[in-house]
């Protein structure tokens, strides 16, 4: 692989999993700007690989961590890249990084599902997140995916390719978390995606009728609905309910469907074009 001289690495690939991969090892590399930080996850246990001082050479230092990887008897992994200097490497590599929110939110998710707020303080960078949901944020998540569609069309039309597509890209990740990747691997829109949400709060349309979009739970009530998680108890999407009625959580609403509409259009139409 170009770039690690020397022994050939551990196969990569993408964080992306494919079906019946779900048992894989799960490799998570942090590069940032002092040090690369690296843990091994099967299936919910951690082991942590070590700390990697960079040294200027992040390269060599997760040539480093695949080394490990291979001393410990695996040639192959699932992936992900994040930090500050996740960037380079996982173009090398041919993946996609992990943004950093995204990457602790997840192991959150794992660790401490009772967290409700992060700081983490970085060499360059520093993140305040509190982890609550609220049922506007389907709403905004699409607002903004618009605002970045525009973006890219804009540093398109001025001939920053690079920038353009780094707009289509996030914008792009905001349909695929409604349509999925997200904490409940659930696709927030019915008729869309492997796994979509039923049951909808509509005593209008069917549920038989593909593209509604769930607005999805919220931080201020649980509706007195006793087939949702005790309120509060769980973080963001997890508070999503598996069974039953829950319709505090499958509400939905024309100023969450209108920008769904605008995006998937996009999404189909001219996303391509700008990477």
């Amino acid at each position: 692989m170009s770039g690690y001289p020397g022994e050939k690495p551990p196969t990569m690939v993408s964080h992306e999993r494919a079906e019946g991969e779900t048992q894989a090892p799960r490799l998570g590399i942090d590069i940032g700007a002092e040090t690369v930080k690296a843990v091994l996850l099967r299936g919910e246990q951690v082991e942590e690989l070590g700390l990697f001082p960079v040294k200027g050479k992040p390269y060599e230092r997760v040539r480093e961590v695949l080394q490990t990887l291979r001393a410990l008897g695996l040639t192959s992994a699932w992936v992900g890249l994040t930090g500050s200097g996740a960037l380079p490497i996982a173009s090398l590599l041919g993946l996609s990084p992990v943004d950093e929110p995204n990457a602790i939110v997840a192991a959150c998710n794992l660790l401490y599902p009772e967290t409700r707020t992060v700081i983490e303080m970085g060499r360059e960078t520093q993140k305040y997140l509190r982890l609550e949901w609220d049922e506007v944020a389907g709403r905004l998540l699409l607002d903004d995916a618009v605002v970045l569609a525009y973006a890219a069309e804009e540093k398109a039309r001025a001939g920053d390719r690079k920038a353009a597509a780094a707009y289509a890209g996030h914008a792009v990740r905001v349909m695929d978390w409604i349509l999925g990747t997200n904490a409940m691997a659930l696709s927030m829109v019915t008729g869309f995606g492997e796994h979509a949400v039923e049951r909808l709060h509509d005593s209008i349309v069917p549920d038989t009728e593909p593209g509604k979009m769930a607005l999805g739970p919220n931080n201020w009530t649980n509706a007195g609905d006793p087939d949702m998680p005790p309120f509060g108890s769980l973080p963001g999407m997890k508070m999503m309910p598996v069974k039953g009625r829950g319709w505090a959580a499958r509400e939905i609403a024309i100023d969450g469907n209108a920008p769904l509409v605008w995006m998937a259009w996009w999404a189909e139409h001219r996303a391509a074009s700008l990477f």
